[in-house]
């Protein structure tokens, strides 16, 4: 299981990251001419914003906002997930589009933020991979649609910064014409890189926000138990179930003899219930009885 706290102290850094990114590469954008610092000050202000969001997403999990989302965590954190991703696709959109205005004019790198900028593009980078490596961890734990959109945030940001560093380093080293389309057609990678990352994003968001009927072995497991507890009641009537996020909620309706006390009944539900979201992850199962006709 993840952990609520440790996912939240993980958001708490990518917060104050992010945060130090904008500045230090703002700085550097100002006192240089460099295109890729410039759309890495975008990406980086679109991630201080995914970030944020993701922070608070999760604060509001705790113990004592939950009760005023009606509509479960789990939607909550595919609509949090969505936004950050349309966040992600909406700095790659700029990035292109910046991208392909330069190349038709490209101007020298120059400028004596080069060196800070520089500077500032390896510490990013190295600070996104441990936090994306962190997030990878967590999610491995269990499913959670924030902390995978965190994930995903962090590999861009950390490619990104990576790839911002490579024209600022031959713009140190040689002292070329290329060096100014260089830095072009690497803007225009990363921008394409973000856009496919964020719009996975916002496609299994998407998916996550729909209700969906439950894949077949899961639906398997839940014959299973109807099956083992077969000469514990009257009459199997049916199953309804569907996914809402990351939850899903199971309705049995059983059949029982008009005989049948109340107390053995919920026993037999107990039963059933009980091993059904044992084997099933974030599984709500409701049970329903009647009368045999």
């Amino acid at each position: 299981m993840i952990k609520p706290m440790d996912n939240e102290k993980l958001a708490r850094a990518a917060v104050w990251v992010s945060a130090s990114a904008v500045m230090w590469c703002l700085a550097a954008a100002i006192a240089s001419t460099s295109l890729t610092l410039i759309a890495d000050v975008v990406n980086a202000s679109l991630d201080l914003a995914a970030c944020v969001l993701a922070y608070v997403t999760l604060r509001l999990q705790r113990g004592t906002y939950r009760a005023l989302l009606d509509y479960g965590v789990g939607k909550l954190e595919a609509i949090a997930s969505l936004f950050i991703g349309l966040l992600a696709g909406g700095g790659a959109a700029f990035v292109l589009y910046e991208a392909f205005r330069a190349l038709v004019n490209p101007q020298p790198v120059s400028g004596g933020g080069i060196v800070w900028g520089l500077i500032g593009c390896w510490v990013i980078s190295g600070l996104c991979g441990r936090l994306w490596w962190q997030f990878k961890r967590q999610l491995s734990h269990g499913d959670s649609p924030i902390t995978a959109a965190q994930m995903h945030i962090h590999l861009i940001s950390c490619w990104t910064s990576l790839g911002v560093s490579v024209p600022l380093a031959c713009s140190l080293v040689f002292n070329a014409g290329w060096v100014r389309y260089l830095d072009v057609t690497i803007s225009v990678a990363l921008g394409l890189f973000a856009a496919h990352v964020g719009w996975g994003m916002v496609r299994h968001s998407l998916g996550n926000m729909v209700d969906q009927s439950l894949d077949e072995p899961l639906q398997v497991i839940i014959n299973r138990h109807l099956v083992e507890h077969f000469e514990t009641y009257g009459m199997f009537e049916k199953v309804r179930s569907r996914t809402c996020g990351t939850d899903i909620f199971i309705e049995i309706f059983l059949n029982f003899q008009p005989h049948t006390s109340i107390g053995d009944i919920q026993v037999v539900f107990d039963a059933i219930k009980g091993g059904i979201e044992s084997d099933i992850h974030k599984s709500h199962v409701t049970m329903i009885a009647a009368a045999v006709k």
